[in-house]
């Protein structure tokens, strides 16, 4: 005899993390040369109510600076056309109003000496692939309740 099993309504539940003095309704520009990985960040950012402005490379996110006020960027590090790691550099270097964004560098290298690196480069926290979704949304509220605080 055979049982059918019936699947819950659903199979994920909404994750709902924050930190003291967090932002809401942010306009977050994921920056990832694989749609795959824009899709699966895009995602849990609507999820948790913010906007959502995709970059194929550092290139389009330079020119999504220019024309668009981003409160936060994602940024992956690997990339064609203009890498995070220059993207990153041309954005702190810039006169532009958005020299100051907050910027999450993404990567799967979780050394230290990479999270000392990208610091220095002008990441202001960096978040490791694969991401996992409560500590990361928890990582961006503790970002951009920094730079609340900051002014």
């Amino acid at each position: 005899e055979t049982k059918q099993i019936t699947p819950p309504e659903s199979t994920t539940r909404p994750v709902e993390v924050s930190a003291p003095d967090a932002d809401a309704n942010w306009v977050v520009l994921v920056v990832d040369d694989v749609a795959t990985n824009r899709l699966v960040a895009s995602s849990m950012l609507t999820r948790a109510g913010h906007r959502v402005i995709e970059a194929e490379n550092g290139l389009e996110a330079l020119e999504v600076l220019e024309t668009a006020p981003v409160d936060l960027v994602l940024m992956d590090l690997h990339m064609p056309v203009l890498s995070g790691d220059e993207a990153i550099t041309l954005i702190r270097k810039s006169d532009s109003s958005y020299r100051n964004v907050p910027i999450v560098a993404l990567t799967a290298d979780a050394t230290e000496a990479q999270r000392q690196r990208l610091l220095a480069l002008g990441a202001n926290f960096h978040a490791i692939k694969p991401i996992e979704i409560s500590s990361f949304m928890y990582s961006l509220n503790k970002v951009m309740a920094r730079r609340r605080r900051a002014g």
